[in-house]
């Protein structure tokens, strides 16, 4: 899953994104023996920074949903 959006701020345009991944872990890493399937996610946040022509960029990633 990927879902983006544009939100107008006072300092810019916004951009944030949100991503939603499945990743497969082999037998011999997981805890129980098996294959298993593990969901991991991040949300990026774009801020334009007013005063130069950079921008901030906020990231959160979770290691297992």
């Amino acid at each position: 899953m990927n879902d983006s959006r544009h939100i107008p701020f006072s300092c810019g345009p916004v951009v944030s994104t949100i991503t939603l991944r499945e990743v497969t872990v082999g037998a011999e890493l997981a805890a129980t023996g098996e294959e298993a399937k593990l969901l991991t996610g991040d949300i990026q946040v774009f801020v334009p920074l007013t005063t130069t022509p950079f921008r901030a960029v906020f990231t959160l990633d979770t290691m297992v949903i």
